[in-house]
């Protein structure tokens, strides 16, 4: 895989990190990685996006706050900067120049590497995509869904997805019209001492799987156990890392 390491190397907590969102996309499974706050969750988020530019599977999106955007542009530069990365923000007039020019090749100009895709679509615009990452903020995804659901994404990550923890939220429904392959939340928030909420995430990722909040509430009614939440990693959607407060690296659960 192509990384820079101006940094220094993953951790092995982090590779370990980027190979579960790496078996989670080869079987599909929408993730939450909750690594503790400080671990890293961004630049495994990079690593799993420069591992998919290897094999020419793009377009992503990045869905962040706007206050965190500038660092995962700074991350995205050093850590991958073979990739094609797109900042989409700023007013009304500045996001429609950078659709303009930033989005799509001419009608006339197709990328040099063919993209694999997953949707096994042929629209010409689609294989216009020069971008291979946009970057963009809650507010611009609220705003502009129209353009941004157009394009059939690989991968949708969502920093700070406890945010989608409500049903009825904009965020929340936007996003759910999106077309991707795969989806993963980010959060460093401990989210198995909510259960509703917990519950709102799965239903984002996957509705089919977790479609009823009674039926959710009764099989992880004891979620703080571990065994409870060994059921959730153990089906693949879900990797929890944190350190003690000695500075020990450990799992709370094991996949």
């Amino acid at each position: 895989m192509q990384l820079t390491q101006r940094t220094g190397e993953l951790h092995p907590y982090q590779l370990e990190g980027l190979n579960f969102l790496r078996f989670s996309w080869s079987k599909q499974t929408h993730v939450i990685l909750a690594d503790e706050m400080g671990l890293g969750k961004t630049i495994q988020s990079i690593a799993f996006l420069a591992s998919l530019y290897e094999e020419n599977v793009s377009p992503h999106l990045v869905v962040a706050p706007l206050s965190t955007l500038r660092n995962w542009e700074r991350e995205f530069a050093t850590w991958a900067p073979h990739m094609n990365v797109v900042m989409y923000v700023g007013t009304a007039a500045a996001r429609a120049v950078i659709r303009e020019y930033e989005f799509y090749f001419p009608k006339s100009h197709k990328k040099e590497k063919k993209k694999k895709s997953s949707h096994g679509i042929g629209e010409s615009k689609q294989e216009r995509i020069q971008f291979d990452v946009i970057l963009t903020s809650y507010e611009m995804v609220n705003m502009n869904s129209e353009s941004l659901k157009a394009i059939n994404w690989e991968t949708i990550i969502v920093d700070e997805g406890h945010r989608l923890k409500n049903i009825d939220s904009k965020l929340f429904s936007s996003l759910k019209q999106f077309n991707t392959r795969h989806r993963t939340l980010l959060t460093g928030t401990f989210l198995q001492n909510n259960l509703d909420e917990l519950f709102m995430l799965m239903h984002f990722l996957d509705a089919g799987k977790f479609a009823s909040l009674e039926e959710f509430q009764k099989e992880f009614k004891d979620i703080n156990q571990a065994e409870q939440l060994h059921t959730l990693v153990v089906g693949g959607w879900y990797r929890l890392h944190i350190m003690d407060p000695w500075s020990i690296e450990y799992d709370v659960v094991a996949g």
